[in-house]
């Protein structure tokens, strides 16, 4: 706790984190942002939480949602896990039991002193029988939630889901729930603050604004949705999430974890094509390497945070957030036996000003699930230009390089012109800080 120390920070130690993830909430979806120019939901939790904390301008995360998750939850690249695009309902890959997880680097650098629980939605494994108790088996003392999608492949017997009627995984017990599942997702996190002991570390994943697209609940959003558009029904999700998460935050701050209580919001991928909002359209949303696939928000609150309403520019990516809990919890992820690639965003809550830990940051996907691998999809950037790469079935890589400076995407491909020699520098730097191979 040096670093505290050094800040002037009192903690009582270690804290508790609370991870929430958004399902498919990008960058101009979120108005504390600005980055969207129109359809933006009204979000008051997460404009109130970046007041709060501090927010993180460039945070870039998978494409899509198992890779994302499986990165974060094991501070890995997909090129390590192997979880690069996202998961079959009946498939034969699940993120593999020898990874070690949060709440596994949690009981391993602590001895045992966190307890933990996983909510909502999981996708790291598939539905088979023998996978019920997959985020168990992962570490979580605890999980309650759907294993995947709302759709009728991501049932036990393909029954129809929606938002209203979907299955419930609790500790591989399964059942039929009525609850809206944004709420139910809510309610169960409520009920575990209360229940858990400190040290505690929840994984708390909601579902929405995902599609099936449903109206929610009229007491959750500010006026009706009113018309079948799939972008009103996509921002009155996420703005019933806001609503959700908003009395979430709430029990939390009235309980006695209030004080010792690490809160980090993110959202797993970009918006979807059908709802992305301005700059971003369909070309550049969820399932891109671009920036309105790649670029999320990421939100921390806590007693570390000691310059509240600051927004961080430095590049972060998602495995960072192993790395933070790890922080977060004192442990010294020395003592955990694989290769961790990730960056404790710890410091630059205690000093927004702290220097940069990363000069790039890179996103990734590669299919199909179970190999052998046919394509590739990668992206790397550094704080000026971003190179996407392109690989298909052994055809010749193709290469685009973009100069971001003051963009929120990408403008013109710098390869289809002559590059100047600055261009050409950060193209080969780029190119070979690429870390990764097609996997065997």
């Amino acid at each position: 706790m040096l670093l505290y120390l050094a800040a002037g920070i009192a903690l009582a130690s270690p804290l508790n984190v609370l991870v929430v993830v958004i399902d498919d909430l990008g960058v101009d979806k979120v108005g504390l942002y600005g980055v969207g120019r129109e359809e933006v939901p009204p979000t008051p939790t997460l404009d109130r939480l970046g007041a709060e904390g501090v927010h993180f301008t460039r945070a870039y995360a998978m494409p899509s949602c198992s890779p994302s998750r499986a990165t974060a939850q094991t501070g890995r690249q997909p090129w390590q896990h192997r979880i690069a695009r996202p998961l079959s309902p009946r498939g034969p890959v699940s993120l593999r039991l020898e990874e070690i997880t949060i709440p596994e680097m949690l009981r391993l650098g602590t001895d045992g002193a966190y307890e933990s629980s996983a909510l909502g939605k999981w996708h790291l494994g598939s539905f088979r029988s023998d996978l019920f108790n997959h985020a168990n088996d992962q570490g979580y003392d605890f999980y309650a939630g759907q294993m995947g999608d709302l759709g009728p492949s991501h049932s036990s017997d393909g029954s129809p889901m929606s938002y209203y009627h979907w299955e419930k995984n609790t500790n591989g017990a399964l059942e039929w729930v009525e609850t809206y599942v944004t709420t139910d997702t809510a309610n169960d996190a409520i009920a575990r603050i209360d229940a858990m002991e400190p040290p505690w570390f929840m994984w708390m994943a909601f579902n929405a604004p995902h599609a099936p697209w449903h109206e929610p609940p009229p007491e959750l959003t500010t006026e009706p949705v009113g018309t079948t558009s799939v972008m009103r029904k996509y921002n009155a999700a996420a703005e019933a999430v806001d609503t959700e998460l908003g009395r979430v935050l709430a029990h939390l701050d009235e309980s006695e974890h209030a004080d010792d209580t690490l809160v980090l919001v993110l959202g797993d991928n970009g918006s979807p094509p059908e709802a992305a909002s301005p700059p971003f359209d369909e070309t550049t949303a969820k399932g891109t390497v671009y920036e309105g696939g790649v670029r999320v928000p990421l939100i921390a609150r806590g007693p570390v945070v000691t310059e509240p309403g600051r927004a961080i520019d430095h590049l972060v990516q998602i495995s960072d957030l192993f790395a933070t809990i790890a922080d977060a919890a004192e442990v010294d992820l020395s003592r955990i036996p694989v290769d961790i690639q990730s960056r404790s965003l710890m410091p630059y809550l205690v000093d927004p000003d702290a220097p940069s830990r990363r000069q790039v940051v890179y996103s990734e996907s590669f299919g199909p699930v179970r190999g052998p691998y046919t394509y590739a999809r990668r992206m790397i950037r550094d704080e000026r230009y971003k190179l996407v790469q392109k690989w298909l079935d052994g055809s010749e890589t193709m290469h685009e390089l973009y100069d971001l400076e003051g963009l929120d995407v990408e403008g013109e491909n710098l390869m289809e012109g002559v590059l100047t020699p600055s261009e050409r520098e950060a193209y080969l730097r780029l190119a070979a800080e690429l870390p990764w191979r097609v996997p065997e």
